[in-house]
């Protein structure tokens, strides 16, 4: 193929036109919003969980990175077309929205094998003596096992408390106390055995986590972190249904 004379006349003045084109809509600037993803999660699933679990993907995909955001409203979801993904602790079932269970929440205590073993914690009658860790962000978890799985007469308010999980998990692997933990946030803790578990079956709390992304969703980065979340915790349920 040869170009025409036309052509080969209108060639410079085509080539700097395109140039001054790619001059104002840089392709690295458009990579570079494609690779971003905005994620909603609620305060006390986000603070010391989430945050480290997407060091974990970003370090595993550094070309992408992910902005977290808590205790964003459910309209709030539905209006910003920004937020890429949400986690929600009620499914949203607006029309431009999919919406799938994540997982349902379990409580149970936690502590290092060395500090069960210390005070004698399999027998319940021992437990007069332990140090209850609380995370701040689900203040009453302690009452609500106490209330449903062992009725000791143990004041579950007292104790050191944490701003959050992954402090108060901290806490729990020094063998400062009893984490009462939430089951899929520990299943690492659990498969490691640098926590153990207190009890043979969690506490449902009755409360569900839900992934929520808009329909039809063109983000090749939010449809990966979608897939890293959903591997990961389907590990962790598998792993925590196993015990």
């Amino acid at each position: 193929m040869h170009l025409t004379r036309k052509a080969e006349r209108i060639l410079p003045d085509m080539s700097r036109l395109l140039d001054e084109i790619a001059e104002l809509l840089p392709p690295e600037k458009v990579e570079r919003e494609q690779l971003l993803v905005r994620l909603v999660a609620p305060k006390a699933l986000a603070d010391g969980w989430l945050v480290p679990q997407v060091a974990v993907f970003q370090k595993a995909l550094p070309g992408i990175s992910v902005r977290v955001k808590t205790d964003v409203k459910g309209k709030q979801i539905e209006r910003d077309e920004s937020i890429d993904l949400a986690i929600v602790t009620e499914p949203i079932t607006a029309s431009g929205l999919l919406c799938e269970r994540l997982f349902d929440d379990e409580i149970l205590p936690v502590c290092t094998a060395q500090y069960r073993d210390l005070l004698g914690l399999q027998d319940l009658h021992n437990w007069q003596s332990v140090t209850l860790l609380h995370d701040k962000l689900w203040e009453g978890d302690w009452q609500i096992w106490g209330d449903h799985a062992a009725p000791l007469g143990l004041d579950w308010s007292t104790g050191p408390r944490y701003p959050n999980h992954f402090l108060a998990c901290e806490a729990a692997k020094q063998a400062l106390g009893i984490l009462m933990a939430h089951h899929v946030l520990v299943a690492d803790a659990l498969e490691d055995q640098s926590l153990v578990a207190l009890s043979r079956e969690p506490l449902k709390t009755g409360q569900s986590y839900y992934l929520v992304r808009r329909r039809g969703h063109a983000s090749p980065a939010a449809i990966q972190l979608r897939a890293w979340l959903l591997e990961h915790l389907g590990k962790a349920k598998a792993f925590a249904c196993s015990e």
